[in-house]
């Protein structure tokens, strides 16, 4: 009989949350306040292939991780990572 290892959950829609530091604040202070992981804000680089130029830009995209590392919330362009 196996354990379960990882578990994740993919959001998909239309936005884009820039990395402010509002809006790092504001959902920090949000998403602690859900459940019993205190997260800590950070940055994740990411890629986007612009197929009609042909040019790969990277991106800064806004995440937060628990200090344990057990959890964490990936916001991508269209997509929220948990």
């Amino acid at each position: 009989m196996g354990i379960l290892l990882n578990v994740q959950l993919s959001d998909f829609g239309n936005c884009n949350i820039k990395t402010t530091a509002a809006n790092i604040s504001n959902l920090m202070q949000k998403i602690n306040r859900l459940g019993k992981f205190e997260y800590l804000p950070n940055i994740v680089s990411g890629q986007s292939i612009d197929l009609l130029e042909g040019k790969i830009n990277t991106t800064s995209n806004l995440s937060f991780i628990t200090a344990s590392q057990l959890s964490h919330i990936i916001c991508m362009d269209n997509r929220i990572v948990c």
